[in-house]
């Protein structure tokens, strides 16, 4: 055997994706007659769907997000998870919901030939008590802990309901024959030449009717020969009970659909039932033997009607007497970096099964020892096999990445991974379901690229009379620097609104916008995107852009995710909302958002666009106008990966501004129990935030799995740790988000318990790719020779010191990160001025009320920050004023006013503005008095700035900023919210 890294549990956790195509055939053939010809179809569908390569199937992987499935409905339609199937725990029934007597389709029962694993809710006794099919009886395998049986496909689809870890071998219908022509069967036997030795055997005698212009198909399933055995010859036989032999062609492939034998093509034939032995085929040679093997029919002429009687297959094979020099770890193949490596998997062992895949036991092994940090790119390929790629630390350690195929029409697997210089890393190629062949393996280093020095500094190096309260910056980013720190309000929204309850794990805890109130959350939202795809923005030619209005439930029939053809239900929460986008993602430097590798791997990036900020703004309205300056176009994949973990790196088309990125986790470890915060966009609808979740399971190293309500679309949202506000993964994959509900026949959300079903969604850890974000350690102090870290892993390229002492000279230097390692700026140094005893003037924002606060007093900003934590958000110092007894000559009060009714302050240094507000408004406004003192226009002295006011009819208050990049981008961005009124006073930055 192979020594291979300590392996899980496997064999059934890649059963998931074919249970949820089980299911639905199932359904569908105890709603329809099952003697009509479809639901022979629809019945092989199940085992052909599971069977194909792993690219064509449902997968435990998030091979078909939203993107996917709306490319997919363009190729009929228009164009436009990433989650396996979700299954119900339970307890086993120990009953069937068939029997002859009580089932209407009797005649054609539907049944499937499973093995299951037994646990503690389904024990052989309970499993036992299930009624076999006809002819068949329960196996005990495996000392006990799986059993094998043929049961009525409604008792396994109650077992998948119930969460059962099963294997579905086969499914058929049983039938009586009808009957037969009495002429003999004409064809003969054919002997090309004999086959020899060790053969496996298998023959299917389920009847499936031929169909006019299409292809039908019966398959046999051959097992039970060693796992690395490879066909030297085959044998078939069929009977086709049909009129007129000369309408059929009939042709035997292996399960990839790789190799296609004809048996027969004759168009002049003109007798009936067709039949022959074939012996001495030698076209499926190499190939593995334990797979499906497939009898093809095609009905050329639409008149006459037959089936597929009877098929048999005789697979003969060789098994390798030598294995691979590089079988065991032990004895890995050292790789050199860009030079291809041919190897091959023919005749290897193994038992182990990588996240990524699906019996992938066969594999080789290769050690490739980096010779310098950074990014790392390992692909293989095969026109042999379907390979798969896993990484571990170790010779029996820890699975770092895996990948089955880099994009659903490419089979070939590629890693992109970050390595450290001198350290060792096993890789390991396989086969999908036991496939072996020949495969070439290349890993390349990427050219080392450090960052570049930061320059630009902000205050300028060596500058004096510097501000006491200064933002540092740096790389020409003073004015995102100023963006960032700025909160604008939208339209007023309804506060009494809440959103339709729903369960998903436990409580639907999914929040909209307009309800959400804690400033952390808020913020958190402020950095997620929605993607959506660039040609369906209309530009309006007035700096806005419109999303597509289609609704989620518009989309959910269109895409039909479960096969069902069902509606959504009526009461399905938030089912007419406009549902835009494709996926989710988060802000993580000025210009790179982080999202799952599969939303962006595989399209033309420049295809995305990356949205901020929406969002329903009341119960009622979604922000389907969104200004140009939070639309951006995706440039370029900075990096990304597959398979597990699964995430990428975008770059936008330009810096962000107005939204500040989020800090993603780079040490340390993510622990069961941890609450979470994911902010997205499940469906592509409106930005929904998800406070409910807790981490449930770490035990893998690229992931871990949480119990957090997200849907398709929700690939790429940010899970964040709710008492650190640290990003600790992307949502990537999890479980199948619907179910039928046949009493109303519409699809539904699923419903989970909080302990999974059995399973959770699968969260890409940050720490994975967090290194191949750029980031800056700040150091800053007054001891040139010694100055202390201060700030580390910033993501963005400024930092606010606080309060600085007057007259005093500061030292400061940058040292920029990327994955390949540090590079430190120059010392930098300014001095502060001797300035006025002014004090800051904090600011805060609240989403409820759409309004700004504005004080001096530190009193009343603590007062506010401990009583209105879930109203009023703290923004910080906006400018420096004057407390009453402090203020200098030349200075005048600034007085405030209180709207009840509009629930807002408003602000002015003008007494006539102070006097007329008193006179006409008594009802309105209520006089507070002066809150602090500035200049009036004409009096400032050097060094004051003006700040600016501004007036919103639509939102029924004022705002006020002294920052020119503030003014101009308001001006800008909301011509149709905000109007400028004039400068309010002077003041100091």
């Amino acid at each position: 055997m192979n020594t291979s890294p300590g392996r899980r549990s496997v064999g059934f956790r890649g059963v998931h994706a074919l249970a949820i195509l089980l299911v639905s055939v199932c359904l569908a053939s105890m709603r329809v007659e099952a003697s009509q010809s479809t639901d022979a179809a629809a019945s092989q569908e199940a085992v052909r769907a599971t069977s194909r390569p792993r690219s064509e199937r449902l997968r435990p992987t998030p091979g078909d997000g939203l993107a996917q499935l709306r490319a997919r409905a363009a190729a009929s339609a228009r164009r436009g998870w990433s989650h396996p199937p979700k299954m119900t725990a339970g307890p086993c029934k120990c009953e069937s919901p068939w029997t002859p007597e009580t089932d209407s389709y009797a005649t054609y029962p539907h049944f499937a030939e499973v093995e299951v694993r037994v646990d503690e809710l389904r024990t052989i006794e309970c499993l036992k008590a299930l009624p076999c099919a006809p002819g068949s009886r329960l196996e005990v395998l495996d000392n006990g802990t799986r059993v094998k049986a043929q049961w009525h496909a409604t008792a396994v689809g109650q077992l998948i309901e119930e969460g059962a870890q099963l294997k579905v071998l086969r499914d058929f219908i049983l039938s009586e024959k009808p009957v037969r022509s009495t002429r003999p069967i004409t064809k003969g036997i054919t002997a090309a030449q004999t086959c020899t030795g060790e053969f496996r055997q298998g023959t299917n005698d389920t009847d499936y009717a031929t169909v006019y212009d299409d292809w039908m198909w019966s398959d046999v399933y051959i097992s039970g020969a060693p796992s690395n055995a490879v066909v030297t010859c085959v044998d078939v036989h069929y009977e086709i009970v049909y009129p007129y032999a000369g309408d059929l062609s009939i042709t035997c492939t292996d399960e990839d659909l790789t190799v296609e034998y004809t048996l027969f093509d004759d168009q002049n034939d003109p007798t009936p039932n067709p039949g022959a032995t074939v012996t001495g085929i030698t076209d499926f040679a190499g190939e593995g033997v334990n797979q499906y093997w497939t009898l093809w029919v095609y009905d050329w002429y639409f008149e006459d009607d037959g089936y597929i009687d009877t098929w048999w297959i005789k697979v003969y094979y060789t098994v390798p007497t030598q294995s691979p020099a590089n079988d065991l770890c032990a004895n890995a193949v050292t790789l050199q970096d860009g030079v291809a490596y041919q190897g091959s998997t023919v005749g290897a062992t193994g038992d182990y099964e990588t996240w990524c895949s699906f019996y992938d036991m066969l594999d080789t092994w290769h050690r490739f020892t980096a010779t310098r940090t950074g990014m790392v790119t390992i692909s293989a390929e095969s026109a042999e096999f379907d390979a798969t790629l896993g990484v571990f630390d170790t010779c029996g350690g820890t699975e770092l990445m895996c990948s089955d195929d880099r994009c659903s029409d490419d089979p070939d697997p590629q890693i992109t991974m970050r390595m450290t210089a001198g350290v060792s890393y096993y890789i390991r190629v396989a086969g999908y379901d036991y496939r072996t062949g020949d495969y070439s393996l290349t890993v390349t280093q990427a050219p080392a690229d450090l960052p570049d020095a930061p320059t630009v500094p902000s205050p300028s190096n060596a500058a004096t009379g510097v501000a006491t309260n200064p933002v540092l910056s740096w790389n020409d980013s003073a004015a995102l620097a100023s963006m960032a720190k700025a909160r604008f309000a939208s339209p007023k929204a309804d506060r009494d609104a809440q959103p339709v309850p729903k369960v998903i794990y436990g409580a639907d805890n999914r929040t909209e916008q307009y309800a959400v109130t804690n400033p952390n959350y808020l913020a958190a939202g402020d950095a997620t995107v929605i993607l959506v795809y660039w040609s369906d923005l209309t530009n309006n030619g007035n700096g806005t852009y419109t999303l597509p209005s289609q609704t989620y439930a518009y989309w959910y029939e269109q895409l039909d995710p479960l096969g069902t053809g069902n509606p959504l239900c009526a009461d399905e929460p938030f089912r007419n909302q406009p549902a835009p986008g494709v996926c989710s993602g988060v802000l993580v430097t000025p210009d790179l958002i982080a999202t799952a590798g599969h939303c962006v791997g595989c399209t033309t990036v420049s295809d995305l666009a990356a949205v901020f900020g929406y969002v329903m703004q009341d119960a009622s309205t979604a922000k389907l106008t969104i200004s140009a300056a939070d639309v951006y176009r995706c440039s370029e994949i900075v990096a990304y990966n597959d398979g597990y973990p699964d995430w990428s790196l975008v770059r936008l088309d330009r810096p962000v501004a107005g939204h500040t990125p989020l800090s993603l986790q780079r040490t340390g470890q993510v622990t069961n129990g941890q609450e979470l915060l994911v902010v997205g966009h499940p469906w592509g609808v409106p930005r929904k935030y998800d406070t409910g979740g807790t981490v449930r399971d770490t035990s893998a190293s690229a992931f871990f799995q949480a119990n957090v309500d997200t849907y398709i679309g929700s690939s790429g949202s940010p899970v964040i740790d709710r008492s650190t506000m640290e990003v600790l993964g992307i949502v990537t994959a999890g479980m199948e988000s619907f179910r039928v509900d046949d009493s109303l026949t519409c699809d539904r959300s699923r419903v989970c318990p909080d302990t999974g079903c059995p399973g959770w969604e699968d969260v890409s850890r940050a720490i994975t790719f967090s290194a191949m974000v750029p980031s800056f350690d700040v150091y800053f102090g007054t001891n040139s020779g010694s100055l202390p870290l201060v700030s580390s892993y910033s993501v963005v390229p400024w930092y606010r010191p606080g309060a600085l002492q007057a007259n005093t000279t500061y030292y400061w230097r940058i040292v920029a990160r990327n994955a390949w390692g540090t590079t430190q700026g120059p010392l930098w140094s300014f001095t502060t001025g001797s300035t006025p005893n002014y004090s800051p003037v904090y600011r805060f924002w609240s989403p409820v009320y759409g309004r700004h606060f504005y004080t001096i007093s530190e009193t009343d900003r603590d007062y506010v920050l401990a009583t209105w934590p879930d109203i009023w958000t703290y923004e910080g110092p906006v400018f420096n004023a004057f407390k009453e007894g402090s203020q200098p000559a030349g200075t005048a009060p600034v007085y405030r006013f209180w709207s009840e009714s509009l629930r807002g302050h408003f602000y002015t240094i003008s007494e006539t503005d102070r006097d007329y507000v008193l006179a006409t408004w008594p009802d309105v406004w209520a006089y507070e008095g002066p809150v602090f003192y500035a200049y009036p226009e004409g009096s400032q002295p050097a060094g004051t700035k003006p700040v600016y006011r501004f007036w919103s009819a639509t939102l029924g208050g004022h705002f006020y900023t002294i920052s020119e990049t503030d003014r101009d981008y308001v001006l800008a961005t909301w011509p149709d919210i905000w109007t400028y009124e004039t400068i309010a006073w002077y003041a100091y930055e």
